[in-house]
């Protein structure tokens, strides 16, 4: 094998491996990704999961609004444990580690009353709308996953 054939055997084999640097590189990144969004994706399902759970639970356990729960009682009852609250505000600040097949995820919920003319406003006085905040925390997640809804009450009289 003369000098010139080296020189292109050499070379072919630097383009290729480096080909194959890349493609493994390229595989893998889209593995990692495929995998945070899985994990994202289970994540947002759990959220919206007790978001359509509030949603089957009274505006407040007492009506009409000027008798609705103080702010600064929202919350569970004594007598109230999760699942069967009977109203939404009862999910204030409820923890729940949540095992799935696939990982273990922390859901935190706050309810708060907020002014209809600014829903990302949080008031301590009583108001015909609630905003219920859910958190989902992992630590494969690049982020916390943060899902809301606001509820609203009408008199139907």
């Amino acid at each position: 094998m003369g000098e010139r054939e080296l020189i292109l055997l050499t070379a072919a084999l630097v383009f290729f491996s480096s080909i194959s640097l890349s493609v493994n590189r390229f595989f893998l990144d889209s593995s990692e990704m495929l995998l945070r969004n899985e994990f994202d994706y289970e994540a947002i399902s759990l959220a919206q999961r007790f978001l359509e759970e509030a949603k089957t639970r009274r505006f407040d356990l007492y009506e009409p609004p000027h008798s609705f729960t103080s702010p600064y009682s929202l919350g569970w009852a004594y007598y109230e444990s999760y699942p069967n609250f009977n109203d939404v505000d009862d999910f204030h600040n409820l923890v729940l580690d949540i095992t799935t097949p696939r990982a273990v995820y922390r859901v935190s919920i706050q309810a708060h009353y907020v002014p209809e003319w600014n829903i990302d406003k949080i008031v301590y006085y009583c108001t015909n709308y609630k905003k219920v905040i859910i958190t989902v925390t992992n630590p494969n997640l690049t982020q916390p996953i943060r899902l809301a809804h606001v509820y609203s009450y009408i008199d139907n009289t």
